[in-house]
């Protein structure tokens, strides 16, 4: 096929051949084996599923959308990061009341960080192809008033690197884009939960008030007999009823709590979430040798800078193109040129560059060791809430115990009835805080599962 202008003549054919001939590239394969490929990094064991290059679609439920196993294969293999994503399992039971919720608030999430990683996809599939011949019009009118087309090509031969860190680069934002992915959801996930135990931790605080309230009005009646017949004084009726005052203002406050987050986590589902009760729990799974996101996030984000340093300091350096014009007077030359001109401040400038690669690394290690004294932290403080939830069962059942002696002795006129309140009061501050510690254990766990990216199948973000 041929494009045929006023005066000039360009064979199409012609000037492929001549690009492909100036380009010096090897054989099929070596073009395959040279499409973008993350280092091989992150030594994390993963299996290795299949992925399918497909449109990225909006989720219907947690199980339905697989943006991280949409990912292109190049050169025959996903980079590791990838694969340790797609290798997280969710610890969360199927069916149970944290399932429903995850699975609630997923199906409504407008996921932007899935549009930044298909759009970091795109800019990595275009730079695949960037060592190929570049080719453009060129017309220009003549002399004469006739107008001469030709077409511009241009071959890089020798570029100091930058075209294949050009591709590194556009791997690591997939890398980066795709951890962003993970983090979100795996984020998403950890609120509504957070939320969802917070409205449970409520309901379960105003059921002991209630119940407490309950008991707290049959001794008020008690002394209000007592002070009507003589036996008491108005100070123990005054003590009593200031105690029950408070148990009001408990169930208020537990109240308030559950509605405020029962409404923050319809907003995240965008449906009612009352019919959903009792609480779930995350499978025991060890996390000796796994890497949390930020870890990932931050091996992706210090790669890309690695890569972005090599491109400025290949811009710095002349380069060797091939190429011209093909028309009706073909010339192709070897053109040896860089962006920037060399002077005295070159060698502190590539400096410079390498500085910023040290810096990237480092900014690894100091995210690794932020990371674990997270981690070291959170461990520490599951361990406390385990031995003072354990501790604390035994305190309550100790409590109530005593209770109902001094109750018994009270029924038989040996005990009197503020002794009974006090040790009644006692028995619920002690059961509250029981309450308190279940809880604030769950949500310790759900935050550390979110960090090690465990709230969803990695297979399913």
């Amino acid at each position: 096929m041929a494009v045929k202008v006023k005066g000039a003549h360009v064979s199409l054919s012609g000037t492929l051949l001549v690009a492909m001939m100036v380009s010096g590239c090897g054989s099929v394969k070596d073009m395959r084996d040279s499409l973008i490929k993350a280092p091989e990094t992150y030594e994390e064991p993963a299996a290795t599923p299949s992925g399918q290059d497909v449109e990225v679609t909006r989720a219907a439920a947690p199980s339905g959308n697989k943006s991280l196993e949409k990912i292109e294969v190049y050169g025959g293999n996903r980079s590791q990061i990838i694969e340790t994503l797609i290798s997280r399992r969710s610890l969360i039971s199927n069916g149970s009341a944290f399932d429903q919720v995850a699975r609630a608030v997923l199906a409504s999430d407008a996921r932007t960080a899935e549009s930044e990683l298909r759009a970091a996809r795109l800019r990595a599939r275009s730079e695949q192809f960037n060592w190929l011949p570049k080719i453009g019009p060129n017309i220009s009118l003549s002399s004469l008033g006739d107008f001469v087309a030709s077409l511009v090509v241009e071959q890089v031969i020798f570029d100091n690197g930058r075209k294949k860190a050009e591709r590194d680069y556009a791997a690591h934002d997939v890398e980066a884009a795709a951890v962003g992915l993970s983090q979100d959801t795996n984020a998403r996930v950890g609120t509504a939960l957070s939320l969802y135990i917070t409205a449970e931790r409520a309901r379960h605080e105003k059921r002991v008030a209630q119940s407490a309230h309950k008991r707290m009005s049959h001794f008020v009646n008690i002394i209000q007999q007592r002070v009507d017949g003589g036996v008491s004084n108005m100070a123990d009726l005054r003590v009593a009823e200031s105690k029950l005052h408070e148990l009001d203002a408990e169930i208020a406050r537990a109240t308030e709590a559950e509605l405020t987050a029962v409404a923050e986590l319809a907003a995240m589902a965008q449906k009612p979430m009352s019919g959903v009760s009792g609480m779930g729990s995350l499978a025991s799974v060890s996390v000796e040798g796994r890497t949390p996101l930020s870890v990932l996030m931050a091996r992706a984000e210090g790669e890309r800078k690695v890569a972005e340093a090599q491109i400025q300091r290949a811009a710095m350096l002349p380069g060797v193109t091939a190429g011209g014009t093909v028309g009706e007077d073909s010339q192709i030359g070897i053109n040896v040129s860089g962006e920037g001109l060399v002077g005295v401040g070159t060698g502190a400038a590539l400096n410079a560059v390498e500085a910023s690669k040290d810096a990237a690394r480092r900014g690894v290690r100091q995210a690794e060791e932020d990371n674990s004294r997270i981690v070291n932290r959170l461990h520490q403080r599951r361990a406390a809430l385990r031995r003072q939830e354990a501790e604390s069962k035994v305190l309550v059942a100790d409590a109530r115990k005593t209770y109902e002696l001094f109750h018994d002795q009270f029924k038989n006129s040996g005990r009197p009835i503020m002794d009974v309140v006090s040790i009644f009061e006692n028995a619920i501050r002690l059961e509250r805080d029981s309450v308190r510690l279940k809880y604030e254990l769950s949500a310790i766990e759900v935050e550390m599962a979110s960090m090690y990216g465990n709230l969803v199948n990695g297979g399913d973000v």
